[in-house]
């Protein structure tokens, strides 16, 4: 999903209905975790929330991309780190 439907309120409440949810997330949403949107971070580096289902992460490229999602799990941030390490993108790792 768009980051202009997103919200850490609505995420949760689609995964009650069994639809899981994917996308990019605007850090000046209500309810983002202090952890992650006051997080500064170095280019390669990610940070990480987890609550329940819903996972919200944030790593830094080019510019900051802050995901929030109740597909990917702690899980996915490992195999993510280990593709980094790798020179592997890891875009596509739960296609």
């Amino acid at each position: 999903m768009d980051n202009f439907y997103n919200s850490p309120a609505l995420v949760p409440r689609l995964k009650s209905l069994k639809t899981d949810c994917v996308g990019t997330l605007r850090l000046s949403r209500k309810d983002v975790p202090k952890t992650v949107k006051d997080k500064k971070l170095k280019k390669g580096e990610m940070v990480a929330q987890h609550s329940g289902p819903v996972s919200i992460l944030k790593w830094k490229g080019k510019k900051d991309v802050t995901v929030i999602s109740t597909y990917h799990g702690q899980e996915t941030r490992i195999k993510l780190m280990k593709c980094r390490q790798e020179n592997m993108g890891g875009v596509d790792l739960k296609d």
